[in-house]
């Protein structure tokens, strides 16, 4: 009897020990990530690469397999640079807001929303702050009729608009819906009667592009940038510049035109 419980123990015993031993190796190979990087398999974009290094504690813990050091360094090194529509879109709201003291002013072009916004121009978000705005509005049906107007909230004078409440240029139902294609932002300095001189400073430009028989839309939109770039030209603080924001896209302003 004594000897069964001895060879009942030995059993328990080296099933205990295959059981620890199996667990510590299991947890040993879990503290390491493997990755493998080579011509038929790397990170192609630079969250990728994030996800692929953020899996463990420790950058020691993480492996790279591959048969070329410099090659897998230098794909990693290119997915992380690498651009997107995103990136590619805040670089380019970054270099139309961003300005030193000795930026000239009339080389800050205008920020054109639409044709830089990767996803439908549908979609661009429209400023809710209450800031102050200088805007155009254009009939979708016919974009030679436009509307200017100033307000200190964007989104609610465009829903006023369309719900015919905004002015007495916008409440005929037969020509609404109304588009937003650009405004003028960056106005926190200024009270309701600037903006209503630069209402009517914009107005008269298009009023003179008309008498010179100039009726295209993309030329009546171009005079909120000159609109902008005459201010900015004229203001010695940097704070006080404001910016021209276009929310349409080229391609559609010359389609538009050519019908």
């Amino acid at each position: 009897m004594l000897k069964n419980i001895i060879k009942i123990r030995k059993k328990l015993f080296v099933v205990f020990y295959k059981y620890i031993l199996t667990l510590t190796i299991s947890n040993i190979i879990r503290m390491f990530i493997f990755i493998e990087i080579s011509k038929n398999c790397a990170p192609w974009d630079g969250p990728g690469v994030v996800v692929m290094l953020s899996r463990n504690t420790r950058g020691k813990d993480i492996l790279i397999v591959t048969e070329d050091e410099d090659y897998a360094i230098g794909v990693i090194w290119e997915a992380i640079c690498k651009p997107n529509q995103w990136t590619m879109y805040i670089e380019h709201l970054l270099q139309r807001l961003t300005m030193n003291p000795r930026t000239d002013p009339s080389t800050v072009g205008p920020i054109s929303y639409a044709d830089s916004f990767p996803y439908q121009t549908c979609d661009i978000q429209i400023p809710h702050g209450r800031t102050g705005y200088v805007y155009m509005l254009v009939f979708i049906r016919d974009t030679n009729r436009t509307y200017i107007g100033q307000g200190t909230s964007l989104s609610d004078r465009l829903d006023k608009h369309n719900k015919g409440t905004g002015a007495t240029g916008t409440a005929d139902p037969r020509y609404r819906p109304w588009c937003l294609v650009s405004y003028i932002g960056g106005l926190a300095h200024m009270d309701r009667s600037q903006r209503e001189v630069m209402e009517r400073n914009r107005k008269s430009h298009i009023t003179n592009c008309i008498s010179r028989g100039d009726l295209h839309l993309s030329t009546h939109i171009n005079q909120g940038q000159r609109l902008v770039q005459e201010h900015n030209e004229n203001e010695n603080n940097p704070e006080n510049h404001i910016h021209f924001f276009k929310t349409i896209q080229n391609k559609t302003v010359r389609e538009a035109e050519t019908v």
